[in-house]
């Protein structure tokens, strides 16, 4: 009996060790886990007094910039990052009263140049032959019939497909079709904000800027905003380089605090008094103007079936990767799915990260 007793204390020991081991390591790591450091007051109250005083406006650093006559580039943190493509819509007209009048873009391909301008530029009143020399615009000009809103996100939707079929999100389609609007609404007089295509080109940085001058025959005083692609970790030298504001714990916490038309600004972060500030400002996007936005950080959506059966061919063909499949139903369904899938796991990865990192 006793030989019995012992050896069931024996086996219920030895069973009970993995369990226990488990919930030890567990006790172990929760002692470890460390909280992470506290915010120094006198960095919140430094920093909530500096934005009482020096706010700059979003759009007013980069503005600023263009109108000295340097080219910028946009680098946002995802290109899944809805509110990045959001916030250069909202900065369109404030940079264009600055004098930009030119803009390359990534997510469209100098193959449909022609294409792009069909969409983005307005037409002018075409004038009869004999009026030509007149000074005065003749009554019998014939003006542009403005294409209505299906008729410009198709356009869109199709030049996506042709340049880029990874990004059929609806954020970029609508980024194309409010230039194309905001052109159509300027004066005849005023010359329109032109949309370039630049993922055709293997430059980066301010060659990358000079090489678009010299394809579009552009003078080269002319000042550019190219907006670069965050997946290329793109070289920004000889621009000024432009960031749109994640998250970070001192920034976060000082405008939690404040009204919500005092959350949006710009700031260089290698100025004072940001560098004062070294071990608490530790996500900031390593730029020389970073742009703080009250918009949400949002992941992109995509558009309910960009590919489809009829125009997988062309959305094959811009793919950056192999899709493989029987018919082009099947390629058109594997494309819409990768697409829905990147913008779903980027949400998740907000939601993870969302007060703590940068993305």
């Amino acid at each position: 009996m006793e030989n019995t007793t012992f050896l069931h204390t024996r086996f219920e020991r030895v069973r009970l060790q993995p369990a226990l081991a488990l919930l030890l390591s567990l006790l172990l790591l929760i002692s470890c886990r460390q909280e992470p450091p506290a915010i120094p007051q006198e960095d919140i109250q430094a920093l909530s007094g500096h934005l009482d005083t020096h706010r700059p406006l979003p759009s007013q650093l980069l503005s600023g910039e263009l109108a000295g006559g340097r080219s910028a580039a946009f680098v946002p943190g995802s290109v899944l990052r809805a509110d990045s493509i959001r916030l250069m819509e909202t900065l369109l007209p404030s940079l264009y009263d600055a004098g930009l009048r030119h803009m390359g873009v990534f997510f469209l391909s100098g193959d449909f140049q022609a294409e792009t301008d069909r969409l983005i530029l307005p037409d002018r009143p075409v004038r009869p032959p004999e009026s030509e020399s007149a000074d005065a615009e003749s009554p019998d000009a014939k003006p542009e019939v403005a294409p209505d809103t299906q008729e410009m996100n198709t356009r869109a939707e199709k030049l996506l497909r042709l340049s880029d079929s990874s990004l059929g999100y609806t954020e970029y389609r609508d980024f194309l079709v409010y230039a194309a609007r905001f052109n159509r609404l300027l004066p005849p007089e005023e010359e329109p904000l032109h949309i370039w295509a630049i993922n055709q080109f293997s430059e980066t940085g301010g060659a990358l800027a000079e090489k678009l001058k010299a394809d579009a025959e552009l003078p080269k005083e002319t000042v550019l905003l190219l907006w670069l692609d965050a997946r290329e970790n793109p070289d920004t030298d000889g621009l000024v380089s432009v960031g749109h504001f994640f998250s970070d714990g001192l920034i976060d916490t000082v405008l939690s605090s404040r009204d919500i038309r005092d959350r949006s600004f710009s700031f260089r972060p290698g100025e004072a008094p940001w560098t004062e500030w070294p071990d608490t400002l530790k996500n900031l996007p390593e730029r020389d103007v970073v742009i703080v936005s009250f918009f949400p950080v949002t992941p992109v959506t995509p558009i309910p079936e960009f590919v489809e059966e009829g125009n997988a061919a062309e959305a094959i063909a811009s793919f950056p990767g192999e899709i493989s499949g029987h018919s082009s139903a099947a390629q058109s369904r594997k494309m819409n799915k990768i697409i829905t899938k990147a913008a779903a796991k980027y949400r998740k990865t907000l939601e993870k990260t969302a007060g703590r990192n940068q993305p």
